[in-house]
């Protein structure tokens, strides 16, 4: 996560359109950008800011029904079905290691808590 957050820039569409809308906010800033700017050399009199120039989107509420039309789409649904059986099985396995590995193996509830590591 620490590397995600420092070189991953802001996709969200309603704050950046399609990436030509600079971010103005710092808690949408990738944390390269935030330490660029403090290490950044003061603009000379007479630049301009372009980034101020530019209007902001406004930020709107989520709409996830929108989001769940993309289940109904073709690939989608194939993708999600096949990784669905995958996690079930492997979350059945999962679930049933306290109960076959205690009275198998004779661990305590301590070693099966570290079996899961």
């Amino acid at each position: 996560m620490v590397v995600y957050i420092m070189f991953v820039p802001e996709t969200n569409r309603k704050i950046v359109g399609n990436g030509s809308i600079p971010v103005t906010s710092w808690w949408n800033k990738s944390g390269w950008d935030v330490v660029q700017k403090v290490f950044r050399k003061p603009k000379q009199q007479g630049q301009m800011d372009y980034k101020a120039s530019e209007s902001t989107s406004k930020l709107r509420w989520p709409r996830p029904w929108k989001t769940i039309v993309v289940l109904f789409e073709k690939d989608v649904a194939i993708t999600l079905f096949s990784f669905s059986i995958v996690y079930a099985a492997f979350y059945a396995v999962m679930a049933t290691i306290p109960t076959l590995f205690a009275p198998i193996y004779g661990l305590n509830e301590t070693q099966v808590g570290l079996c899961y590591m």
